[in-house]
């Protein structure tokens, strides 16, 4: 069953999850989304294992039926490209995926994401572009990024742009 499934899945008893969501996929009698939300949840249970291609394809199988969270299926995507250590196609991922996002907040932390993974393979000017996106959605993220912008000045030896960049991260904190 799908609730099953979910407890396994809580548990860490990924291969018994996907079981029980195999088996809510595979009965013609289920719902429309409640598949689509089982599919999904498989897919999750098997990049948890690690089966990264299977995974993939799962996701894509997903993405093909339609119906799903599709923002939620684009930044598990991304996120499975992070798994295997790709940072920069995973950055991409998230700069390609981020402006199709319709709600800001999941905008906003594709933006972040893709700003943090830019900042671990050392392109700053990347980084910078994208945390100065997350600021412009003014989120609940918004004073993490220019926390982040701050530092990256305060490196760069730009101890101006470092205090106004913290300044605008407290403000916005406060705002929050």
């Amino acid at each position: 069953t799908f609730t099953g499934g979910n407890a396994a899945f809580s548990l860490k008893r990924y291969e018994d999850a996907i079981e029980a969501y195999e088996e809510v996929i595979d009965v013609p009698e289920t719902d429309n989304t409640t598949r689509l939300d089982a599919m999904f949840n498989r897919a999750e249970a098997l990049r948890s294992l690690g089966r990264v291609e299977d995974a993939k394809k799962a996701f894509h199988d997903i993405w093909v039926k339609g119906g799903a969270d599709y923002e939620q299926v684009l930044m598990s995507i991304a996120a499975l490209m992070e798994d295997e250590g790709k940072w920069k196609e995973a950055a991409v991922a998230y700069e390609e995926y981020a402006p199709k996002f319709q709600a800001p907040s999941r905008m906003e932390e594709a933006w972040l994401k893709a700003a943090i993974i830019r900042t671990k393979i050392s392109d700053i000017t990347g980084a910078l572009r994208n945390f100065e996106k997350v600021t412009a959605i003014q989120g609940a993220l918004a004073a993490e990024a220019f926390h982040k912008i701050g530092s990256i000045k305060l490196s760069e030896g730009d101890t101006p742009g470092a205090r106004a960049a913290f300044a605008n991260g407290a403000e916005s904190f406060v705002s929050s």
